[in-house]
């Protein structure tokens, strides 16, 4: 009898040399299809005998793809970005990759909006505050109006009250917060707002204290009035928040 060897000399699977030279500074990984990982660290080249039909070049955690040029190659090869932004590399021939990948940024944590409800009497400014002293970013705060904004990183605000009018409660997320006294910059009460609170409440009464503006010091100074884009104005409309300035001193108010 013939004995059958069918199947018993089929070859091992052939293998072909692979070159991967990583720039300076970069991090890349070499991924099969099984995920298995093979470290390419920046500044160094790495070669080895890959067989199989597919491998993908992977930016390392914290980076990603710039540049993958192939030998012979002009055009950089493109990739897709997904998956850590992949290259596609079949194992069916030799060939030498150069890889590039970026450090990629932290990403910021999403500023959530934050809501304002006022209460009471009278109404109140949402202020920045430049280095200078000088109001910026101005808003308006008044009671039946619930108002929505987005408070910039790592800057503080001010919650002061309108002409004729004082703070009597602020609170945070339910947190009291201080209400300080009239100072250099204010002749009102206002209270200073920090952080990301997701509700802001705050009640306001009349006072015969002024509002937004800051001490004159000089009842004798000229005072000239300005648009909050820096123009001066003649004649102020009613209602309208305009900077006034006498002598070395400056502050919000808002027009009668």
């Amino acid at each position: 009898m013939i004995a059958c060897a069918c199947g018993m000399n089929q070859a091992a699977a052939e293998s072909y040399e692979y070159t991967f030279t990583v720039t300076e500074g970069s991090s890349a990984l070499l991924r099969d299809v099984t995920f298995s990982d093979t470290p390419l660290p920046g500044g160094t080249t790495t070669t080895l005998d890959l067989q199989g039909d597919a491998y993908y070049i992977v930016a390392a955690e914290g980076h990603e793809l710039a540049f993958v040029t192939r030998a012979g190659i002009e055009q950089p090869i493109e990739f897709f970005n997904a998956l850590g932004n992949y290259v596609l590399v079949l194992g069916k021939e030799p060939a030498t990759f150069v890889i590039t990948t970026r450090t990629t940024l932290p990403q910021p944590e999403p500023v959530e909006d934050t809501s304002f409800t006022v209460t009471g009497e009278g109404s109140a400014t949402l202020a920045q505050l430049s280095d200078g002293s000088e109001i910026v970013g101005v808003m308006a705060l008044t009671p039946g109006n619930d108002a929505t904004y987005t408070l910039a990183e790592g800057t503080t605000y001010y919650i002061v009250a309108d002409e004729g009018y004082e703070l009597t409660t602020v609170t945070a997320d339910g947190a009291p917060v201080a209400i300080n006294q009239p100072d250099e910059r204010f002749i009102a009460t206002y209270a200073e707002l920090t952080g990301h609170p997701e509700a802001v409440s705050l009640e306001i009464n009349k006072t015969i204290v002024g509002g937004i503006t800051a001490i004159t010091g000089n009842d004798t100074a000229p005072v000239k009035y300005y648009d909050l884009q820096g123009r001066p104005v003649t004649n102020p409309a009613s209602g309208a928040m305009y900077i006034r300035v006498s002598g070395n001193q400056s502050g919000l108010v808002r027009a009668n």
